[in-house]
């Protein structure tokens, strides 16, 4: 609700960021920089969303898990267990990238 509708307190802030970045720009010798176009709230309105729409997927799992652990149903644990196993080694994978990278 703050990001879509509380631009107004954030403005004051953005316009000092966007100074100083433009100035940082121009006194690094990178030349003139402009950064009018950037709306700062969209992408923290599009961040907002994703992290809400995660939130929501994390709640299904859980009560999937919560609901196949308490009946014993074996479908629900196994999808549970599925989706953490592949989070899993995503994370790993995301890791290793990472510091093979550096």
């Amino acid at each position: 609700m703050f990001v879509r509708f509380g631009t107004k307190e954030l403005e004051g802030y953005v316009d000092s960021i966007k100074d100083s970045l433009e100035q940082s720009a121009s006194a690094s010798g990178a030349g003139t920089v402009d950064l009018s176009g950037l709306n700062i709230s969209d992408m923290l309105f599009g961040l907002a969303l994703g992290l809400i729409f995660f939130g929501l997927f994390l709640v299904i799992v859980s009560v999937l898990g919560c609901c196949g652990s308490c009946c014993k149903l074996k479908v629900m644990l196994i999808t549970v267990r599925k989706w953490f196993i592949r989070r899993l080694i995503f994370a790993m994978d995301g890791l290793l990238a990472a510091f093979l990278t550096v």
